[in-house]
C-alpha cells in the first residue's frame, strides 16, 4: 500500500528581482557570489569574510554594537548582492557612522546605546523583507512575502530541503 500526506510550507525563493537576506542566511552561505573576495569594512575597520563571518556568530550578551554589526554586515552584503534603494542605503551609512562612534564590542551605556539600537532596528526593517515582487500593495517595509510551491513532492525531498 502506498501512503500520501499533503503539507503546506513557506519557500523563500530566489526571485529574479533579489532578496533582501538576515544575518543568519549569510552567516551560513559564504559561498553566495555576493561575498566579495577580500571582505569589507564595518565601522570603519577591514574585516576577512572569515572574520565578518566570526562576527555575525559572536553572541549579543546585552552588547548593542555586536547586534548592530550582525545587520550591518548582512545589510552590506545585500547591497553587494543588487539591493540600492536610497533609503537602504542611507540606514547602511547610518550603521557605519554608529559603529565608528562606538566600536564592535564597546558596550555603550544609554543614552548612547538607544542610538546604536535605532540603526539597527532600521537596518533589521530592511534586512527581514525576504523577497522582492512586483506587485504594487507589496508594502516594502511592512507586508511579508510568501511564495507558495504548491507542487507535490515526496517526504524524503522535503526533509532534503531543510537539512
Amino acid at each position: 500500500a502506498e501512503a500520501g500526506f499533503t503539507a503546506a510550507f513557506t519557500c523563500y525563493c530566489d526571485e529574479p528581482d533579489g532578496c533582501f537576506r538576515t544575518p543568519g542566511y549569510w552567516k551560513t552561505h559564504p559561498e553566495d557570489p555576493a561575498w566579495p573576495d577580500d571582505g569589507f569594512a564595518i565601522g570603519g575597520v577591514h574585516y576577512t569574510n572569515a572574520e565578518l563571518i566570526a562576527i555575525m556568530e559572536r553572541p549579543v550578551r546585552g552588547d548593542a554594537t555586536v547586534i548592530l554589526a550582525h545587520h550591518l554586515i548582512a545589510a552590506k552584503l545585500n547591497a553587494l548582492a543588487g539591493e540600492d534603494d536610497p533609503d537602504f542605503m542611507g540606514a547602511i551609512e547610518d550603521g557605519d557612522a554608529m559603529l565608528t562612534m562606538y566600536p564592535l564590542g564597546s558596550r555603550p551605556a544609554n543614552p548612547e546605546k538607544q542610538d546604536v539600537i535605532a540603526a539597527k532596528k532600521a537596518l533589521v526593517a530592511w534586512n527581514e523583507l525576504g523577497c522582492d515582487d512586483d506587485d504594487a500593495s507589496y508594502d516594502k517595509l511592512g507586508l511579508e512575502k510568501d511564495f507558495i510551491d504548491e507542487t507535490s513532492s515526496s517526504w524524503g525531498n522535503l526533509k532534503s530541503t531543510y537539512r
